[in-house]
């Protein structure tokens, strides 16, 4: 049997907390979510760095070489990014043709109004251009940094009738010292702020519906591309390589701030098997895996007698590290050892941003979790 179409998306700085899938109250995403309805999304997918680069890297691995190699057989495999990091690492090695986008590495000077000028929307026409040329192609792999690098989306996509530019300068937006803060934000820089407790209200609310805008954009576009180069059969995956912060760690940003799970805990969705939603905690790593069975037509693991088995309360465990700090997941807990070797516990699936730390109340727990991270 011939490996069916797939569309690989993959995202830096994707938060779980913007996505309808994914529980969000303040942010639509129908497009995601529709692949999502007849698929399954992985509840508590953890990455094992809060590098967006380092785990690319290890998606596009020579070991991940494997899980191309089904649909070349039938196609053209390509990758379409706007990360130049990702071409010099090795990328050209695994796919018949890559494309460099030139989009998203600055910030653009301004916020657009047509989404095929933004820095996703040219690495989607670059997509839907490559898809409708005469060669066939089997799988797309999309990759965007423009999260972490430029938010030029336009701003009505969240609500036009309370978008106001507003009057502020870059410091005033950090610090909050302003009387009256904008529903949505106009620069295009994301943010990377840390919260105090002279920080206006509204100014967490404010980025997110900024954030939001983003996100929003993403789902049209996806929308455009699927319409435009797929068929019903087409196979679809949407995953972060990273999280973002909405301050749940007392900052907003891309790996702002003390580690926490909202930098670690990333979307992954996959338009089959479903409607399911896996509770259990995975590893990001599984994403060359996912590619792999899903060229035979097929979600191996993903079903209802497997979703009922459950985790032990120490294994399996989840090393995440990022420059100076490393935390551990299991499925009951999250333990976080900051730079300055301080440790805080967290109660899992309950506790999702962090925001009790237990460390003091179960210190035999914290004791057995640093093991793993020591």
């Amino acid at each position: 049997m011939n490996a069916p179409k797939l569309i690989v998306i993959t995202l830096d700085g994707l938060a779980t907390a913007a996505l309808g899938c994914y529980g969000s109250s303040w942010n639509a995403t129908p497009m995601i979510d529709s692949l999502a309805s007849v698929g399954c999304v992985w509840d508590r997918c953890i990455t094992p760095s809060n590098d967006p680069r380092q785990v690319m890297t290890r998606w596009l691995s020579a070991d991940s070489l494997h899980s191309l190699r089904p649909y070349r057989d039938v196609g053209r495999v390509d990758l379409i990014c706007d990360d130049h990091q990702l071409i010099q690492l090795g990328a050209d090695d695994l796919f018949d043709q890559t494309s460099l986008i030139d989009a998203g590495d600055e910030p653009a000077d301004h916020v657009t109004d047509q989404i095929e000028q933004t820095a996703f929307g040219q690495l989607v026409a670059a997509a839907i251009d490559r898809g409708l040329q005469s060669d066939p192609w089997s799988l797309l792999w999309l990759h965007s940094r423009f999260l972490t690098t430029c938010w030029d989306a336009p701003r009505d996509r969240f609500d036009a009738g309370f978008y106001d530019h507003g009057d502020f300068d870059d410091e005033q937006m950090e610090t909050g010292d302003i009387e009256t803060i904008p529903n949505v934000f106009s620069q295009t820089t994301p943010p990377n702020i840390k919260l105090t407790k002279d920080t206006h209200p509204d100014l967490v609310t404010s980025w997110m519906a900024t954030y939001g805008c983003q996100i929003q954009l993403i789902d049209e576009l996806i929308a455009v591309l699927l319409q435009s180069i797929a068929d019903r059969d087409t196979l679809v995956i949407v995953a972060g390589t990273s999280g973002f912060s909405f301050g749940q760690n007392g900052w907003i940003g891309h790996r702002a701030g003390p580690l926490r799970s909202c930098h670690a805990r990333v979307p992954l969705i996959v338009n089959m098997a479903g409607p399911l939603r896996w509770p259990r905690m995975t590893s990001s790593d599984i994403v060359p895996e996912l590619i792999t069975q899903l060229a035979d037509g097929k979600l191996l693991g993903c079903s209802p007698e497997a979703w009922i088995r459950q985790d032990t309360e120490y294994d399996p465990q989840l090393v995440t590290r990022g420059d100076k700090e490393a935390a551990v997941t299991t499925s009951r807990w999250f333990l976080v050892r900051q730079a300055d070797q301080s440790q805080h516990l967290f109660v899992k699936p309950d506790d999702a941003d962090d925001a009790n730390d237990v460390s003091r109340l179960r210190p035999d727990v914290a004791e057995t979790l640093a093991e793993s991270i020591s």
